[in-house]
């Protein structure tokens, strides 16, 4: 174990003192601290600024990224209710841009996805006979098909599907926000 000198406002540690040094404990802006024989031959190597924080050496970029999450963390903790909500707000636009957006079935088809659109869907499959088709049906692509009723079908069908996928992904993300305690894990929410 060495001792080295550490400006107690910013960190920086200023040298290692020598064995035979006498004590600088209580001298103006500098402290003493205790550290490893590998974290001495660090700052005896070093050729840039090495700050000491928390039992940590850290170089200046490193010590700029704890200053920059400890600065985040104190902005959630002040603003933790307002955070979650613009979160909240996000994860459900991403759900509706998700499940609102045009749907290609498995069968390579472009539906919309709107009300109006759904509702034509549906009238179709209730009067479209079994094995009767939909001629020059306009997909969401421009393109025309002819379309099997199973096909309309199988669109609504997939088309629900995703809904709950997307309304699932919305609950587990929703979850995830409320139970958050830190910045970092609001922020890790890509969506």
């Amino acid at each position: 174990m060495k001792k080295i000198l550490v400006n107690k406002e910013t960190k920086r540690i200023q040298r290692i003192l020598k064995e035979d040094e006498t004590s600088f404990q209580g001298i103006g802006d500098i402290e003493e601290a205790s550290i490893t024989n590998k974290q001495a031959k660090k700052v005896e190597n070093a050729k840039e600024p090495l700050f000491f924080i928390d039992k940590v050496i850290y170089n200046f970029e490193e010590k700029l990224q704890i200053q920059k999450k400890l600065r985040q963390q104190q902005r959630f903790e002040q603003n933790e209710n307002l955070i979650k909500s613009s979160k909240k707000i996000q994860i459900k636009q991403n759900r509706d841009k998700e499940y609102k957006s045009n749907i290609v079935t498995s069968d390579g088809l472009e539906f919309k996805t709107d009300l109006e659109t759904i509702t034509d869907i549906k009238t179709i499959i209730e009067t479209l006979a079994d094995g009767e088709v939909f001629v020059d049906y306009k997909l969401a692509d421009g393109t025309y098909a002819t379309i099997t009723k199973e096909q309309f079908q199988r669109a609504i069908d997939e088309g629900m599907e995703r809904k709950k996928q997307a309304f699932a992904k919305e609950k587990t993300l929703v979850e995830s926000v409320n139970s958050a305690t830190n910045f970092e894990q609001i922020h890790s929410l890509f969506l």
